[in-house]
C-alpha cells in the first residue's frame, strides 16, 4: 500500500471513529456533523498553509475548472459541485467564463473596488485631486 493510500485509509478510519462516537441518529444530525467536519478541516488546513505561502506574491490565479461549495439555506445541506468554468482572478477582479445554453462563450465579471475606483478616476468621475501636487 502506498503512502497516500495508507493516509487515506487512516483518515477514513478516523472519520469512522468520530461518527461512531457522535452517533448521529437522524439525517439532520448527519448533515450537521458533516458540515462541522468540513469547517474544521478547512480551518486546520488554512492554518497550516498560512506559514507556507508562496515566496513570491501571487499576482494572478487561473483555473479551467472550479469547485463550488454551498450550504442550502432551507436544509443546511452542504453541497460540493465541480463546474466546467474558467476562472481568472487578479487585482482587477474575477472573471468566470463558460458556455451559455447555445454553446457560445459567456463571461461574468466581478470588478474589485480598487479597479472600480480607477475606472471612475479615468472617466472623470473620481475625486478632484491632482496626483502631481505633493
Amino acid at each position: 500500500m502506498s503512502t497516500d493510500e495508507d493516509i487515506g485509509a487512516r483518515i477514513e478510519s478516523f472519520i469512522g471513529e468520530l461518527i461512531q462516537k457522535a452517533a448521529p441518529s437522524s439525517r439532520d444530525e448527519v448533515m450537521a456533523l458533516r458540515n462541522c467536519f468540513y469547517a474544521a478541516l478547512e480551518g486546520v488546513f488554512s492554518n497550516l498553509l498560512e506559514d507556507k505561502e508562496p515566496e513570491s506574491g501571487v499576482d494572478q490565479i487561473v483555473a479551467n475548472n472550479v469547485v463550488m461549495e454551498l450550504v442550502d439555506s432551507a436544509t443546511g445541506q452542504l453541497y460540493r459541485r465541480h463546474l466546467q468554468l474558467g476562472y481568472e482572478e487578479n487585482d482587477n477582479g474575477i472573471v468566470l467564463t463558460g458556455e451559455d445554453m447555445t454553446g457560445r462563450s459567456s463571461s461574468i465579471v466581478f470588478l474589485s473596488d480598487a479597479y472600480l475606483k480607477k475606472l471612475m478616476d479615468i472617466s472623470g468621475q473620481g475625486p478632484d485631486e491632482h496626483h502631481c501636487d505633493s
